[in-house]
C-alpha cells in the first residue's frame, strides 16, 4: 500500500514536472493491470486523499476489473469487496497445481459478466471510493476474529486492520517516531485464546530504548488507540522493535516476529486487585458474575466498564431484592449508576442495614423480595391450557378492527440473501425442527383470546422453496418477483389458532441466488427471544452435533407463577406509586401532524427508515456517557422525546418503552423463548420548568428523563398496561386510550444474555453461508404508528430504526424527523462537550 506520506517524501527527490504513477498489479496478471497518476505537487491533491493510501486508480487499456462481496454481488460506493481482474495479461494457471489454478481462475456469474473468461480472484480487498477510483484497502486472507467480533479487512471501514495501524502510525512524541506498523492475530496455546497483538518499528531521538521508556511508550499508544478505535479493536499487546525481521523479498517475515508474554494479561476484571473477602462481599460478588458474565471480578470492577445497562441493572436490583429483602432499602437503579463499582454497591447496601452477615439477612423483613420459585407442572398437565399475558391480550385484541390502528398482527419479517451453492437447505431445516422441539414457546397455539396451550406433538417443519431461477430470467423480471413475494410475506396475519405462529420460506430467483424469508409473530416470542432463537438456530446448523444444554423451565409454569406477583407487597407498593400519578397523567402520546385520521386507515403498511451512527463516533458517545453517568439509553430516548416535541402541537405526551424484564424466578428464565414483555410509560413534560425545552440545557433534559426513566423502572413490578386501564376507567369514561409512538432498546440484551465467548456474532451467521445483515426487514405492531428501535450490529456501530404507518403521515415528514434525529445525534458524537 503506497500512502500519501510516501509520495511526501519524493518532493526532494524527483524533478516536479515528472509523470508518476502508482501501478498496481499481481504476477498472475503480468504485472500491471491498474494505475493512477499521481500529482506530487499541489498540496490540496494530497489533502484530498482522504483513505492515508494512494488509489489503484482505474484498469490499463484491454483489462476489466469488478469489486465483487462475498455473495458475488457489486458492490456500492465505497463498499469494500474483493478485486477481479480479467482481459489480456491474465495468467492461464500455476505450473503443476490445478487445485491452486481452481481456485483463484473462475467464471463470473452471468449477472455480472456475459463474456465467458476465466477472471483472476486476487484476495485483495479494495473499494470505490466517490472520484470512481479503486482504493486498496487490505488482504483478505489477513482476517480474524476476536472477542466475538469478525475483524477483518474486508468488512467495514472501522474493521479493517489496516485501519488500526493507520490509527497507531498516527501516533506522535517529540522524541519517538513510528516508522512501521504491523497488526495480527496471535494464539496463545495454553489458554487457547487468540489476541490481538501490533507491532511497532519505532525509533527514539538521541536515546537509549531502555525498558521502562518503552513500556510508557507502550501505554501512551494504547491509550492513543483507546480513543480512538472501539474497544474490542484495541490490541492487547504493543510490541516495539527498532527493527522488523524482513525474508529476502524485502517483505516482514511474520514467522520471526517475537511472541508476546501473555502471562502478563489481567485474567479478571478491574486494576486493583482488590478480591471480595467478607461474606457480603462475596454473595455481592456471586451476582455480579452471574448476570454479568464474568468468571471473576476484583472490588473495584465499574459496571460502565462491564457494559452496564437498563436491563443488566434491572435485573441486579431483582436479584439484591430476591437475595436481600428490605435490608436494600430505598436503593433504586439511579443509585446504582451514581455509584458503579462492585464496591460502592456493597458499600450502599452495608450502609443502608446493620447488616453484615448472610443470617442476618435471612431474618430481615422481605417487603422489597420477590420470594418466589416457579412450581414445576406435572407431564401430565404441561400441555393443558394456561392464562395469555397482558401484552399477549393486548396483540389478541389489536388484531380486531374494535381500535384504531387495528387489524393487523404484531409481526417480524426478515429476508436474507444466500449463496445457493453453499447455503445447505436440509441442514438448516433440521436445525430448525431441534429448535422447534426444544422450545415449547414455537409449539404455542391459541384456544381464544384467554388462554393457550403448548402442542406436545408437532409435524416436522418444511422450508418451502419457490424456485423462480428456471421460470424468469431478466434482472427486472426477478427483481419484481421477489418484490411481489415481499408484498405476500411480511405483512401476514397468521391465525392464532392454528401451528406455526411463524413462517419460514426460500426463494431460488438464480443459479446462484436463494432468498431467505423469516417471519415471526411476536406473539410468541418477544425482542430477547429473538435473539436466543438466531443464536440457537446458528449454533444447530453450523455444529449439527452439538447437544445443548436441557432446559427445565417450562413457560407455562413460568407465567403460572407471575399471578402470585400481585399478592406481594412490592407489587401494592408499584401499583400505589402508579395510582397516585392517575390525576395528572397525560391522556395520549405526542400529537403528530397526520394525512389520514386512524379510522380511514383500513389496511396499515407499515415502512422502515434504517440509519447508522459508525462505531468510531458511537464508541465516542459512549465514552462520554460514562464520564457523564448517563446511560445510551437515556441520551437515545432523550433526543426522541425532543424530535417529538418539535413535531407535536402538544409539550405533554406519553411514549411507551417495552421492557424485556424477567423476573429471577428460576436459575434458566434467560434461556426459554416466549413473550414476557412489560410496558412502561414514560411521561414527558416539555411545559412544566424541570424538563423545559428551551430553558434547561441539553444535558439537563437528559439528565431530568434519565431521573424520570429510573424512577419508573423502580416501580416497573406494576405493568404499564394495567395503568392504562385504570386511566381509561377514572379518567376516560371508560373509552380506551391509546399511546401508539414506541421507543425500543435492545443496546446490552446480547450482553446480558451469553458471555462474551457466545455472543450471535460467534457463529458469522452461518458462516458466509448466510449475509449478516437481512436486505430487508420490517415490523408491525398493532395501535402503534412509530415504533423506533436503536441496537448495536456486529460491526459496532449504532443502527437506529423506525417502523411507521406510511400513509397515516404527510409525505417525506417522518423521513424528516428521523433524519433530523440523526443529524442531532452526529453533531453531539462531533461536539460532545457540550452535554457538558
Amino acid at each position: 500500500m503506497v500512502l500519501s506520506k510516501h509520495v511526501e517524501q519524493l518532493y526532494d527527490m524527483i524533478p516536479l514536472k515528472s509523470n508518476t504513477y502508482n501501478l498496481y498489479g499481481p504476477a498472475e496478471c503480468t504485472i500491471a493491470a491498474l494505475f493512477y497518476k499521481v500529482e506530487i505537487y499541489p498540496t490540496l491533491s494530497l489533502g484530498m486523499i482522504v483513505d492515508s493510501s494512494v488509489p489503484l486508480g482505474k484498469t490499463l487499456l484491454n483489462r476489466r476489473a469488478y469489486i465483487l462481496d462475498e455473495y458475488l454481488q457489486n458492490t456500492i460506493i465505497n463498499q469494500i469487496g474483493e478485486l477481479y481482474i480479467g482481459g489480456f495479461g491474465v495468467f492461464q494457471g500455476y505450473l503443476n497445481r490445478p487445485d491452486l489454478t481452481e481456485k483463484v481462475l473462475v467464471e463470473l456469474p452471468s449477472y455480472i459478466t456475459n463474456d465467458r473468461r476465466k477472471y483472476y480472484k486476487t484476495g485483495d480487498l479494495v473499494k470505490l471510493n466517490a472520484e470512481g477510483k479503486i482504493v486498496f484497502v487490505g488482504r483478505k486472507d489477513f482476517q480474524i476474529k476476536l472477542r466475538g467480533q469478525r475483524i477483518e479487512t474486508g468488512r467495514d471501514f472501522f474493521l479493517c486492520l489496516s485501519e488500526i495501524e493507520s490509527v497507531i502510525l498516527k501516533f506522535s512524541l517529540s522524541s519517538t517516531t513510528i516508522q512501521n506498523c504491523l497488526v495480527t492475530k496471535v494464539r496463545d496455546n495454553m489458554r487457547e485464546q487468540d489476541y490481538l497483538v501490533a507491532y511497532v518499528h519505532y525509533s527514539q531521538s538521541g536515546k537509549q530504548h531502555e525498558k521502562d521508556q518503552k513500556e510508557e511508550i507502550e501505554k501512551q499508544i494504547k491509550d492513543h488507540c483507546q480513543e480512538r478505535l472501539p474497544q474490542y479493536m484495541v490490541p492487547s499487546f504493543f510490541i516495539l522493535l527498532t527493527q522488523f525481521p524482513l525474508n529476502h523479498n524485502g517483505k516482514i517475515e511474520r514467522k520471526l516476529l517475537p511472541l508476546p508474554d501473555f502471562s502478563t494479561l489481567i485474567t479478571v476484571v478491574g486494576e486493583d486487585h482488590i478480591e471480595p473477602k467478607t461474606e457480603l462481599e462475596h454473595r455481592i460478588h456471586n451476582i455480579w458474575c452471574n448476570v454479568l458474565k464474568q468468571e471473576k471480578l476484583f472490588m473495584d470492577a465499574n459496571l460502565f466498564a462491564l457494559g452496564g445497562n437498563s436491563l443488566l441493572m434491572i435485573q441486579l436490583l431483582n436479584r439484591y431484592r430476591t437475595a436481600f429483602g428490605s435490608s436494600i432499602g430505598d436503593l433504586n437503579i439511579s443509585q446504582l449508576f451514581k455509584r458503579p463499582t462492585l464496591q460502592e454497591h456493597v458499600n450502599m447496601l452495608s450502609l443502608s442495614t446493620t447488616i453484615t452477615t448472610i443470617s442476618d439477612l435471612s431474618k430481615s423483613d422481605l417487603k422489597r423480595a420477590i420470594p418466589i420459585q416457579v412450581q414445576p407442572s406435572s407431564e401430565s398437565d404441561l400441555h393443558q391450557p394456561f392464562p395469555v399475558t397482558e401484552l399477549q391480550q393486548a396483540y389478541l385484541i389489536g388484531r380486531s378492527n374494535y381500535f384504531e390502528l387495528g387489524m393487523v398482527s404484531v409481526y417480524s419479517y426478515r429476508e436474507y440473501d444466500c449463496i445457493a451453492q453453499l447455503f445447505d437447505i436440509k441442514r438448516f431445516e433440521e436445525a430448525l425442527n431441534k429448535v422447534i422441539h426444544r422450545h415449547e414457546a414455537l409449539r404455542i397455539q391459541f384456544l381464544d383470546d384467554t388462554q393457550q396451550a403448548i402442542i406436545k406433538n408437532v409435524p416436522y417443519y418444511e422450508i418451502k422453496v419457490l424456485d423462480l431461477s428456471t421460470e424468469i430470467t431478466d434482472k427486472s423480471s426477478i427483481q419484481e418477483a421477489l418484490i411481489d413475494r415481499r408484498k405476500r410475506l411480511s405483512h401476514k396475519i397468521l391465525s392464532i389458532s392454528e401451528w406455526p405462529l411463524f413462517d419460514i420460506q426460500l426463494t431460488r430467483w438464480s443459479r446462484h441466488g436463494l432468498r431467505l424469508h423469516v417471519g415471526i409473530d411476536g406473539i410468541i416470542l418477544d425482542a430477547l427471544s429473538m435473539t436466543i432463537f438466531w443464536h440457537e438456530l446458528l449454533q444447530l446448523y453450523n455444529h449439527p452435533e452439538l447437544k445443548l444444554h436441557t432446559l427445565e423451565l417450562s413457560i407455562r409454569d413460568y407465567i403460572l407463577s407471575l399471578k402470585v406477583i400481585k399478592e406481594l407487597p412490592i407489587y401494592q407498593e408499584d401499583e400505589s406509586y402508579w395510582i397516585e400519578r392517575l390525576p395528572t397523567f397525560p391522556l395520549g402520546g405526542p400529537d403528530l401532524p397526520l394525512a389520514n385520521s386512524p379510522n380511514e386507515i383500513k389496511v396499515q403498511k407499515f415502512q422502515r427508515i434504517t440509519s447508522n451512527l459508525e462505531t468510531q463516533l458511537w464508541q465516542l458517545v459512549q465514552k462520554s456517557l460514562q464520564q457523564l453517568k448517563i446511560t445510551p439509553v437515556s441520551l437515545l430516548a432523550s433526543l426522541y422525546a425532543l424530535i417529538l416535541n418539535k413535531w407535536s402541537n402538544q409539550q405533554h405526551f406519553v411514549i411507551n418503552l417495552p421492557l424485556f424484564n424477567r423476573l429471577p424466578l428460576h436459575p434458566q428464565v434467560n434461556d426459554i423463548l416466549g413473550e414476557f414483555t412489560s410496558i412502561l410509560p414514560l411521561e414527558v413534560d416539555f411545559q412544566s420548568s424541570s424538563t423545559s425545552a428551551t430553558g434547561e440545557s441539553f444535558g439537563e433534559i437528559v439528565q431530568h428523563i434519565q431521573d424520570r426513566l429510573w424512577y419508573d423502572l423502580d416501580h416497573s413490578m406494576y405493568n404499564g398496561l394495567n395503568f392504562f386501564r385504570e386511566l381509561s376507567k377514572r379518567r376516560a369514561q371508560g373509552h380506551t386510550i391509546i399511546y401508539p409512538v414506541v421507543f425500543t432498546s435492545v443496546l446490552g440484551m446480547k450482553k446480558a444474555l451469553f458471555k462474551t465467548s457466545r455472543t450471535i456474532a460467534d457463529e458469522e451467521y452461518l458462516g458466509r453461508h448466510l449475509g449478516t445483515e437481512p436486505v430487508y426487514a420490517i415490523t408491525q405492531t398493532p395501535q402503534v404508528c412509530i415504533d423506533y428501535k436503536s441496537y448495536e450490529n456486529d460491526n459496532g456501530e449504532l443502527v437506529v430504526e423506525w417502523d411507521y404507518v406510511s400513509d397515516l403521515f404527510p409525505q417525506n415528514m417522518v423521513e424528516s424527523m428521523h433524519g433530523t434525529y440523526c443529524h442531532w445525534l452526529k453533531e453531539l458524537a462531533d461536539r460532545f462537550d457540550e452535554i457538558r
